[in-house]
């Protein structure tokens, strides 16, 4: 219970901060708007890894990758099944 209220207040904070602070620098600072897009897009790819890396070391969350095959073929696609009922 106490991780599962950690992961809230990181996830909540973490968002906040990243609003307020380290995106608009990242945006006025890219140059052109597609260049500022990919480099958000990259950071917020990477927080979310981080994050998940976070609660699965912490065991409020577990992962299993089935198929990863099928996944590197639908380049772009995420699927998500959380009932794993297919």
């Amino acid at each position: 219970m106490l991780a599962t209220g950690f992961c809230f207040v990181v996830f909540g904070v973490g968002g906040l901060f990243l609003t307020l602070f380290v995106l608009p620098v990242m945006l006025i600072t890219a140059g052109d708007r597609g260049r500022g897009k990919a480099r958000v897009r990259a950071l917020i790819h990477h927080c979310f890894r981080f994050f998940v890396a976070l609660m699965i070391k912490l065991g409020t969350i577990e992962v299993e990758v089935e198929g990863r095959e099928l996944l590197a073929l639908r380049c772009g696609w995420h699927l998500v099944d959380p009932d794993g009922d297919g």
